[in-house]
């Protein structure tokens, strides 16, 4: 969830090492852009229980949510890259 700098790059490594990912963001530009990594990308103004739901949010292993991490993380960007590169091989 979120399309930031963060979001993104965990979004296309995980893509690229072979992990189904669902990708949530409310530009329009960036999800056209995700859609070469993922079949699920969707654009919403709203991140409620329901929209979520109808996403398939249900259906995850895991959830990430890329706006808040984003933020926490900003100064600490390239290690948080690097260390999920190291996990995903």
């Amino acid at each position: 969830i979120g399309l930031g700098r963060f979001g993104e790059a965990l979004a296309i490594m995980l893509a690229q090492s072979g992990k189904e990912v669902i990708v949530v963001d409310r530009d329009e530009s960036k999800i056209k852009e995700m859609r070469q990594y993922t079949e699920c990308a969707f654009v919403t103004e709203n991140l409620s229980a329901e929209t979520l739901k109808e996403i398939g949010i249900q259906n995850c292993d895991v959830v990430i949510d890329g706006v808040y991490v984003g933020l926490f993380f900003t100064q600490h960007y390239d290690a948080m890259v690097s260390a999920f590169q190291i996990a995903v091989g």
